[in-house]
């Protein structure tokens, strides 16, 4: 049975807000947030109404902490600073500060949302005229905008600011200092952004470089020629990322730039959640990594708006998931940190995750009435989904919806944190086209296949190392059976190594699944997996928009049975396969919402099988342990 838990460095994590505690409501109102829509050009998109502006300015004028206990939330999170100096902040936090009490009054929790590098920078540079220079600097010396928005060739409203540079990490910790003050329970950072070259950056890149690249390089510019769209431009991973083609003689150096950004917004972080711990040590601390890797090592308590609404494709025959983000999630900062996201609430519940603005009171209450579901969760997944830069993962749905449609559980490996998983506990693992592997995490993956393990991967995988340079082979080609630059190879290579086997698709064979979901390769790479793994978990025939997740928590092995379609479904049959994870054979079926209350049919032949009747969105089944 995989348990996997050995990711993450986000540290305690209070009692209230572990995963099967939390129900967290978000609301931005007030008048910092309305401000803040406004500047940036919110009001021309929208035939917004006087008594609109009034009602969003005048929201946090009543008890949101009553509201949100209605619909079953025990813990908010409302707007602190969105990017404007504290002098004029100081009118948004006497409104909030009178919400906060009435929070503690009922027993809730409260976190407060701050800009990390965004400002106003009219504003903030009239207040506080020294900030001028703590903004960044672009490659071509002028200020950076923030690109969240489109100007459209209006003035640009928000600049970002230098998470290197100590002035402003100072202007921070005084923020901290006073929502600690007035009472809140921790913080969410947003807007955690850097495109900067300022003498701080540049000072730091310098060594930086020398560690990682040998060599003391000056931060690169974009490359002239291939300037980013405007809609790339709107996507926060640009915001991060300047593209470049690894066969380009500076790619190492922009790679290392790319890197050197997480880790300076990792860094700020850091050092601010060391300020704040020193005054309250069991706050919580969450940030929107956009989920990107190392921004979130300083979490206890994740978030993500990097999501979409799971659904049904009827035109398509697909189930549309956050799967795959969710699992990463899961593993990014460990399985007793609870990553907040959006999305489909029961589909992150399902994910052993904990769901933000969640204001669905039949779903809040059957939380609160089976804690036991979700608390101390274990995957039991017999497939590893290796995966790098996770903020790509929207693009790349298919390759991992290709399991759960086809009911494979699997667990997201982050690939810079290979070394903290125990590979022998799975029998498959599943490499999309990771071109960049250190010699050691190629010769574990080397050692898994050679004790009897199957090693799935496409593309280039570890024709680079770690540093971004290019191998003369490929790292693995010993077990690929293969090299660099061979040719007429065929489209899929099986290699016996050792005890194991390796099976490489050497063209794209993720670009195919993810232009084709229900085509040839869709089809030749689940059945790679299905085919060598030693046990399944479960199996199940339902009707197309079913899919089910098994975990192990403390209620015991629970199979989480989900409905993505619109109305409900019948006749879910559903077989737990003998193993180490099934232990008992008592059966609880806790439906949300109309559904069956007790299985039919069930029987102990050959595992554990039984049958739902009725689905309606979501039912979670329990075997209970011996």
């Amino acid at each position: 049975m995989a348990i996997t838990n050995h990711g993450g460095n986000g540290g305690h994590i209070p009692e209230w807000a572990r995963v099967e505690n939390l129900r967290i409501s978000f609301y931005y109102e007030g008048p910092s947030e309305v401000a803040k829509q406004l500047m940036g050009y919110a009001w021309d998109r929208a035939g917004y109404s006087l008594e609109w502006l009034h009602r969003r300015v005048t929201n946090y004028d009543r008890n949101i902490a009553a509201e949100m206990q209605a619909y079953g939330a025990n813990a908010g999170c409302l707007v602190w600073s969105t990017g404007f100096s504290m002098e004029n902040d100081r009118f948004h936090w006497e409104i909030v500060k009178r919400r906060i009490p009435e929070f503690h009054a009922r027993g809730m929790h409260i976190i407060v949302y701050i800009s990390l590098t965004n400002c106003f920078w009219k504003e903030m540079f009239q207040a506080e005229p020294e900030s001028e220079s703590w903004r960044q600097i672009g490659p071509d010396g002028e200020p950076v905008p923030y690109q969240g928005i489109g100007y459209g060739g209006r003035e640009v409203t928000r600049y970002l600011m230098c998470p290197n540079n100590p002035h402003w990490r100072a202007y921070q910790k005084r923020r901290i200092a006073e929502a600690l003050a007035a009472g809140v329970d921790g913080f969410f950072w947003d807007n955690n952004f850097v495109k900067c070259h300022c003498r701080y950056c540049q000072e730091r890149f310098h060594a930086f470089t020398r560690e990682r690249l040998g060599e003391e390089c000056e931060i690169p510019r974009p490359l002239e020629e291939e300037p980013p769209s405007e809609e790339d431009l709107r996507r926060a991973r640009e915001v991060v990322f300047d593209w470049i083609p690894l066969s380009h003689p500076l790619a190492r150096v922009h790679l290392a730039k790319n890197l050197f950004r997480y880790l300076s917004i990792l860094d700020i972080l850091e050092e601010l959640k060391a300020f704040a711990a020193a005054i309250k040590p069991d706050l919580v601390w969450s940030n929107n990594g956009h989920l990107c890797h190392s921004i979130y090592d300083s979490a206890n308590l994740m978030l993500s708006e990097d999501l979409v609404e799971p659904r049904w494709d009827r035109d398509n025959g697909l189930i549309r998931t956050n799967t795959g983000v969710l699992r990463y999630l899961y593993e990014e900062v460990g399985r007793e940190t609870p990553a907040i996201v959006n999305g489909g609430h029961l589909e992150v519940l399902a994910n052993g995750c904990a769901s933000y603005s969640l204001r669905d009171p039949e779903a809040n209450a059957f939380v609160a009435d089976h804690p036991e579901l979700y608390a101390n969760a274990q995957s039991v997944a017999r497939v590893g989904l290796v995966a790098a830069e996770m903020n790509y993962i929207n693009q790349r749905s298919h390759w991992f919806d290709n399991l759960v449609r086809r009911h494979l559980l699997y667990d997201v490996i982050p690939r810079h944190r290979l070394d903290r998983f125990d590979l022998a506990l799975y029998d498959v693992l599943l490499l999309r086209s990771i071109l960049f592997l250190s010699d050691e995490d190629c010769e574990r993956l080397r050692r898994f296949v050679a004790n009897g393990g199957t090693l799935i991967c496409t593309n280039a995988t570890s024709l680079y190392d770690e540093n971004w340079r290019r191998r003369d082979d490929f790292g693995l080609s010993d077990v690929f059976g293969a090299h660099a630059g061979d040719s007429d190879l065929p489209g899929r290579i099986e290699h016996r190594f050792g005890q194991g086997f390796s099976i490489w698709y050497p063209g794209a064979a993720e670009i195919e699944i993810e232009n084709d979901p229900n085509g040839a390769a869709a089809d030749g790479v689940a059945r790679d997996v299905a085919e060598h793994l030693s046990n399944r978990i479960v199996e199940m025939k339902a009707p197309s928009g079913v899919a089910v997740n098994v975990m192990l928590a403390d209620a015991g092995l629970v199979a989480h049975v989900l409905n993505y379609r619109d109305k409900p479904v019948d006749d879910v049959t559903i077989r737990l396969l003998p193993g180490d994870h099934l232990k008992g054979t008592a059966l609880r079926v806790l439906p949300l919402g109309g559904g069956s209350a007790a299985p039919a049919d069930v029987s102990a032949a050959g595992g554990l099988s039984f049958r739902l009747p009725k689905l309606d969105r979501y039912t979670a089944v329990v075997v209970t342990p011996e």
